[in-house]
């Protein structure tokens, strides 16, 4: 396993690093990278002196897995230190701003944040669906295009995801970063745990007309079946004036298919495969489980540790098959 760190573009730390743990969540637009190093010559003086905002960039075989900014870094007595650092996209968490947005695309919304902010930007791709008006007050550019996916979801069903690849950030499709590997009870999966919930469960959706009429437009959409098992649990959103009443019944079908099931979630130890990160889809056969298929990842930890790779993930059953 070739590994290698580099700092501030020119220092390579292999010589004084114990351990590097790489993660990413499907809730953060960005990824992290830690590194446990020993910092020290003679127990006095340290070997390094570290900056926050330098450089920070992790390669595997000469290909690049992360490149960011040191935010943090920790020293004890003893000369161990931990250096923190996020890739790009953590901008998008650290500027805040209103704004709105009318008849715009998600994949629009993206490109004018980055642009108004100096964000580099990669592969955008087209999100298809017009979002009639977004009103965002006091948000970071992080939660407007969440908001803005997530509108796109609930009316689409397609799901998307923001990454950073060397240095500039990108919005893909999840159906198009499925893994083509594949997890296996007995070959690379070195334990699994797996758990069902109803917390997340909407079995009844009510849609309204964000107006000022006395009686507005309502829609309501239920899985009975749903609702004499788990009980009745009630999701309700409001739509624009200009909203019609078909749009409204096409929203609460999509949302009563997405959110009527129980969340199925399952935790792998694995060995690692830097391509398996938070966003990709992989297929898993582990027969005590009962799990066979394709999988979403939630999220990912990625552990380099004395010539070892091995990686923690959550995943959840990929919306194709349930």
């Amino acid at each position: 396993m070739n590994i290698k760190v580099e700092y501030n573009k020119e220092t390579v730390l292999n010589p004084i690093v114990n351990r590097i743990t790489w993660s990413g969540n499907q809730d953060q637009p960005f990824r992290k990278c830690e590194i446990n190093v020993h910092n020290t010559v003679d127990g006095k003086s340290t070997f390094i002196d570290f900056e926050p905002g330098k450089s920070l960039r992790l390669l595997k075989d000469d290909q690049e897995l992360f490149r960011g900014v040191i935010f943090t870094d920790q020293m004890d007595l003893q000369g161990s230190m931990s250096l923190t650092a996020y890739d790009e996209n953590v901008y998008l968490t650290k500027n805040i701003d209103t704004k709105k947005f009318v008849n715009k695309k998600a994949s629009d919304i993206v490109k004018q944040c980055c642009k108004e902010f100096n964000i580099p930007t990669g592969t955008i791709v087209d999100t298809t669906y017009n979002i009639p008006k977004l009103l965002l007050r006091d948000r970071t550019l992080w939660d407007m295009m969440k908001t803005a996916l997530a509108e796109t979801e609930d009316h689409t069903g397609k799901k998307y995801i923001l990454s950073s690849k060397q240095g500039k950030l990108h919005l893909l499709d999840v159906a198009e970063e499925e893994v083509e590997w594949k997890l296996e009870q007995g070959v690379n999966i070195l334990s699994a745990s797996h758990s069902k919930s109803i917390e997340e469960m909407k079995n009844k959706i009510k849609i309204l007309s964000n107006d000022n009429k006395k009686k507005p437009m309502e829609v309501v959409k239920e899985d009975a079946s749903l609702a004499k098992k788990y009980g009745t649990m009630q999701h309700l959103q409001y739509v624009g004036m200009d909203k019609k009443k078909e749009g409204m019944k096409q929203l609460a079908n999509q949302l009563l298919k997405q959110r009527g099931k129980v969340t199925h979630e399952t935790h792998l130890e694995a060995l690692g495969n830097e391509a398996v990160i938070a966003g990709t889809v992989v297929n898993i056969q582990a027969g005590m489980t009962k799990m066979e298929g394709l999988y979403d990842v939630i999220t990912d930890q990625h552990t380099f540790e004395n010539g070892l790779h091995n990686m923690s993930l959550t995943i959840r059953e990929h919306a194709s098959e349930k």
